[in-house]
């Protein structure tokens, strides 16, 4: 029988046979990645778009603050606000959810930014009388 270390060195004998070098000029043929995009420089009615998927509450607590671009097409477009639906407010953190102030700051918010075009108004949290009262102001 062999020994432990002539053992050692066939396994070692065969496991040099099975490694390959691979000359670096292979990794030259690779391309390189195209450079990042500025998503800030999306025109306004394609981030429009992008808002429309989304819910009010990702696009005030979000999408909307993302860039300076995006955050004036979020402020600045009554369209958007039309039809207020602060039903996601529910998917929040329970921290975040249940705090009175941080809900009705949220819908003044929205409504605001309506600018007095709000039609509808959908929510399970923060509709309580003091938000029903500001919209009907607005």
């Amino acid at each position: 029988m062999a020994s432990p270390s002539r053992r050692w060195r066939r396994r070692r004998r065969r496991q040099r046979r099975r490694t390959r070098t691979v000359p670096l000029g292979v990794f030259l043929y690779h391309t390189t990645l195209p450079a990042a995009r500025d998503w800030a420089e999306l025109p306004v009615d394609a981030i429009l778009q992008v808002f429309r998927w989304l819910d009010h509450v990702d696009i005030l607590m979000g999408a909307g603050l993302a860039s300076r671009s995006w955050r004036a097409a979020a402020r600045d477009e009554p369209a958007l606000w039309r039809r207020i639906d602060m039903r996601g407010f529910a998917c929040l953190p329970y921290w975040q959810r249940h705090r009175r102030d941080t809900v009705r700051a949220m819908a003044r918010e929205a409504v605001r930014r309506s600018a007095g075009r709000c039609e509808e108004f959908w929510s399970k949290v923060g509709g309580d009388d003091e938000v029903l009262r500001f919209l009907a102001d607005q």
